[in-house]
């Protein structure tokens, strides 16, 4: 079940109306009904049903079906409610009019069929429930419910009401129920209001209301045997219907929006009617406790909307606030605003305008416990214009929202005789006495925070006019932090009118134990501080000490005590007396010298650099730097702990700090200082020598007394070690050599020179070649500013090492190397490769026999890759390694064939041609094994089978074909044959005209 938050609920009602329809088109009788209970004791309710039948149809049932279940158990249970025999409100016997007409008129339930008449029926029944659960429900049916026309009645034949609640939640509670009985009647474009006064008997629970589509279930089996489903409203009505603002038709085309409002928190129901005939109209009732939804009711009615011709009734109107005394109103939400504890007056006028105009007036204030105490005067009643005033006093349980229902009958008695009732809401709104939370006591030091309730734009200040104590002065909850004993004040400025609108609260401030102040010190590594707090004891209490942390302490719980610390430490005094809950808090800091810290490191530096030393240190010492050896460097200030320091002179020095303090021993430390000479380099003069060569570079670095230079030579790729003075020089390129030297600080210096290369790649040899076996090739060879050049001794097959274009003429693959010096006396090497390709190799046999009717594929071996074929007669193609020959006449056939590398061969083959075909028959056959497995003729060449017929021993005939390529598989009508000796006859023709006759045995083996 889904919880709602508890809200200031009024009590709501339900309007019913009678319909009011022709006997011919009544339907038979039930216009109406509720279903509500009350507890009696531990697990036993009564449970009321009243029906509201229309006098115009059948009569009422002596007895109704309750049904009932639980969603913990969804066993349906039903028992049989009779008719109740008490008297029914207001004290009248079971089954009277619910609506009575003006003196001396009747309606159908006492003869006249012009005026619809309507009477209540109650049944009842004590029911104990078996268990606990948190939704009930319990409902009765009853056939058949009155036609309307807001309904698509064929979906609304049954008439169907419930009841739900919780009695795991809520086991002692009774449902809410209607005050007001319904009202059959209103009149068409007339606006009207009413309310059915929904009550529950707990003023703690409060309820909402809204109105649902009527529900539907078949009578049948008293109708427990299916579950509900919901009317379906008339699909056919302009505009719309919905439940919202239009359940039955409240709107026009001109206005679409129906004018139809129900206040879910009074019960309060205003519409202008604009379609006349019954309406049904059901509102659910929700009952809530702390929030939580404890259960609902129904009631499902039907209001007959009358046309003029028989309405003869003019509305009343109410002015809800004449007159105001000790109390507010509020024209925007219709509200009355009452102060509890505070008694208040309000006059309201209702009045009509029918210049004959009968009112007669009552109100709930008797019957609502959440109006106790109301009294409410009527001066005027039975004319046009009536005054009610209201004189109240609410308590503090009162407060919140609370509904003033008013009802309002005309008794003019207008023909056709028909008495009308209004409904009218005054909502009071009372507000609580404001209250301060709460008074309270604190310890020195402490906060507190106040909470102010029951107002708002709350002014706070302390009393007697400050604020300097107060978090925030226009708040609900400020946090006060007094020094002192203080009282404060909150005053409400949300209304003008409440007596009760401030109120005071008493902060008081508690004794703390008293002692004195530990002083912090300063002391030197060793020392020992004592401490003495003195508390000034009182008689009859017991005094306790906590120091934290204890650490260097002689004890953690003394009044005296002794600390020898070796880092700095501050201790937490609490001193705690038996006489309250307060503390006195102290703190005691030792502060030990910490020494200091040099945050220099070692450094070296080149020669005419500066060092900013760093050191941290504890200020309550005097510092001094210095050096070792003394005097070897300037500092900006030698008493601060960040100087700039200037060496003097070149080598290694200690640059030394000295902490001193009165009382404790001079600290030192230092830190080595490397100062560096800054190089002087130099190199060779520029050279020019020719490529490939090598040579000795030189540099000379001075001060040459300084030991811990390195050296790189840049770019190093052509040094045989480019980290020495002198290392070996490469001549691959023109390139400028750079010699840099440093110290381990960095300090650089360098020098370079310029190194020309000449050429050495002044010969060209003709590119690499390829020759076929037996082949030659011829080299060419090209130099510029040449002088002399020889070939290689292993140069053989060359036809003249001395020559620039030798043939050569190689068995295999082989590399030749020339080489040669050019003016500058520059020497060259070049080389070039002749490669020695495999020789073309192709196999053929000697001769190919062709049968009459066949072809050969000649398949060649070796390594080729192509293929030319003559004569290309008889051949499939002519360009491939394998043709296919079928000459004419016996043929012998040439190829040429050619590597890949174009080395060549070639070679023939003759292809002869038999002069007819040959047939034979085997002498043994194996069936289904390999080659040998089917007995046929075999034949070289072609042939025309005219007849191959078997037979077994006995003479029966096993297999016969006339195709050739057919033969027997050893099996009869599909079972196989047994081994041994079978007889053959066959006849063929050759493509000469040769017959073929042979007749014979063959030998079956499996």
């Amino acid at each position: 079940m889904t919880c709602m938050k508890n809200r200031l609920l009024s009590f709501l009602a339900l309007l019913f109306f009678a319909s009011f329809l022709p006997s011919t088109s009544r339907a038979t009788h039930a216009a109406g009904g509720e279903i509500v209970y009350e507890h009696l004791f531990d697990s036993t309710y009564r449970i009321y049903f009243k029906f509201y039948r229309d006098c115009g149809g059948n009569p009422e049932p002596p007895t109704v079906n309750l049904c009932y279940y639980s969603s913990c158990d969804p066993i349906v249970r039903s028992r049989v409610m009779p008719k109740w025999t008490g008297l029914i409100p207001p004290g009248v016997i079971n089954g009277s009019d619910v609506t009575l007409g003006c003196s001396g008129s009747n309606t159908e339930c006492t003869g006249d069929a012009s005026i619809p008449g309507v009477k209540e029926w109650w049944y009842s029944i004590d029911l104990e429930l078996d268990h606990k659960c948190n939704f009930w429900t319990f409902s009765a049916v009853i056939n058949a419910r009155n036609g309307s026309v807001n309904l698509d009645n064929a979906t609304c034949v049954d008439f169907y009401v419930e009841t739900t609640f919780n009695n795991l939640f809520a086991p002692k509670n009774s449902s809410p129920y209607f005050e007001k009985k319904p009202i059959p009647y209103t009149c068409l474009n007339l606006p009207y209001s009413f309310n059915n006064q929904a009550v529950d008997p707990d003023p703690s629970d409060s309820v909402w209301s809204e109105i649902v589509v009527p529900l539907t279930t078949p009578s049948t089996l008293g109708g427990c045997t299916n579950a509900p489903t919901p009317c379906t409203l008339n699909p056919t009505a302009v505009p719309a219907l919905n439940t919202i603002n239009n359940p039955f038709q409240t709107a026009t085309l001109a206005a679409p929006t129906g004018s139809f409002n129900i206040n879910g928190n009074s019960g309060q129901m205003n519409f202008t009617a604009t379609q006349t005939g019954p309406q049904t109209l059901v509102v659910r009732v929700k009952e809530y406790r702390n929030g939580i939804l404890i259960g609902s009711i129904i009631r499902d009615v039907q209001v007959q909307v009358l046309d003029p011709s028989k309405c003869n009734y003019t509305p009343s109107t109410i002015d809800p606030a004449v007159s105001i005394r000790d109390a507010g109103y509020n024209p925007i939400t219709g509200q009355i605003m009452a102060c509890a504890n505070q008694n208040m007056e309000f006059c309201f006028d209702i009045a009509t305008t029918d210049p004959v105009g009968k009112l007669v007036i009552g109100d709930n204030s008797k019957t609502s416990k959440a109006l106790d105490g109301m009294t409410v005067t009527y001066t005027g009643q039975r004319t046009k214009s009536v005054r009610g005033c209201v004189n109240w006093t609410p308590g503090n349980h009162q407060t919140g929202l609370r509904n003033l229902i008013i009802g309002v009958k005309d008794s003019t008695c207008h023909p056709p005789g028909i008495i009308f009732e209004q409904s009218f809401t005054i909502p009071i709104y009372v507000y609580p006495a404001v209250q301060i939370y709460k008074d309270t006591s604190i310890c020195p030091g402490d906060k507190v925070q106040l909470v102010a309730t029951n107002g708002g734009n709350f002014q706070w200040q302390e009393l007697g006019g400050g604020t300097s104590t107060l978090s925030c002065t226009n708040c609900i909850a400020p946090t006060v932090t007094p020094y002192t004993t203080l009282q404060y004040i909150a005053e409400s400025k949300l209304t003008t009118f409440c007596n009760h609108n401030k109120d005071t609260v008493t902060v008081t401030m508690l004794p703390i134990p008293e002692h004195d102040n530990m002083q912090d010190v300063t002391i030197c590594p060793g020392n020992i501080v004592n401490y003495d707090l003195k508390i000034k004891k009182q008689p009859g209490v017991t005094y306790t000490v906590s120091w934290t942390p204890a650490t260097y302490l002689t004890s953690a719980t003394s009044e005296t005590n002794t600390s020898t610390p070796l880092n700095d430490i501050e201790y937490h005094i609490v001193v705690a007396a038996s006489d309250n809950r307060c503390k006195s808090f102290d703190t005691a800091r030792i502060n030990l010298l910490d020494g200091f810290k040099i945050e220099t490191p070692d450094l070296a530096i080149c020669e005419g650099q500066t060092v900013d030393a760093k050191a941290i240190g504890d200020p309550n010492y005097t510092y001094t730097w210095s050096t070792d050896p003394k005097a070897a460097a300037d500092f900006t200030d030698p008493a601060i702990l960040d100087p700039t320091v200037t060496p003097k002179v070149r080598g290694k020095m200690k640059v030394v700090l000295t902490a001193t303090r009165a009382g404790c021993k001079d600290s030192v430390a230092s830190f080595d200082l490397d100062v560096q000479p800054v190089p002087n380099v130099a190199v060779n003069d520029d050279q020019t020598i020719c490529y490939g060569d090598t040579m000795t570079l030189t540099g000379i670095v001075t001060p040459a007394d300084y030991d811990r230079y390195s050296y790189q030579w840049t770019p190093s790729a052509t040094l045989a070690n480019g980290n020495t003075k002198r290392p070996l020089f490469s001549a691959f390129q023109d390139v400028t050599m750079k010699l840099i030297a440093s110290t381990p600080a960095g300090c650089k210096g360098e020098d370079s020179l310029k190194i020309d290369v000449l050429p050495a790649d002044f010969m060209t040899l003709s590119a690499d070649t390829a020759i076929c076996p037996g082949q030659e090739a011829r080299l060419r060879m090209v130099g510029i500013d040449l002088t002399s050049f020889w070939w290689d001794e292993g140069s053989h097959h060359m036809n003249d090492r001395k020559s620039q274009n030798p043939v050569v003429r190689p068995v295999v693959s082989k590399t030749y190397t020339v080489y040669g010096i050019d003016k500058n006396g520059c020497k060259d090497t070049q080389k070039v490769h002749v490669e020695v390709k495999p020789a073309a190799v192709v196999y053929l046999p000697d001769t190919l026999k062709l049968y009459p009717g066949e072809s050969v594929k000649i398949n060649p071996s070796g390594n080729a890759l192509h293929y030319s074929w003559f004569p290309p007669v008889g051949l499939s193609r002519a360009d491939i390694a394998d043709p296919t020959a079928s000459p004419k006449v016996n043929t012998r056939y040439f190829v040429t064939a050619r590597t890949e590398a174009g080395c060549e061969v070639r070679d023939s083959v003759n292809v002869m041609l038999a002069n007819d075909s040959h047939l034979d028959i085997p002498n043994a056959f194996s069936p289904g094994k390999g080659g040998n497995g089917t007995l046929k003729v075999l034949r070289l060449g072609q042939a025309q089978l005219k007849r191959f017929t078997i037979f077994n021993r006995w003479g029966v005939k096993m297999f016969e074909t006339t195709d050739i390529n057919q033969g027997w598989d050893g099996m009869y009508k599909g079972s196989p044959q047994p081994m041994g000796v079978y007889m053959y006859s066959v006849e063929a023709v050759t493509p000469t005209g040769r017959i073929f006759n042979q007749n014979g045995n063959v030998t079956m083996i499996r």
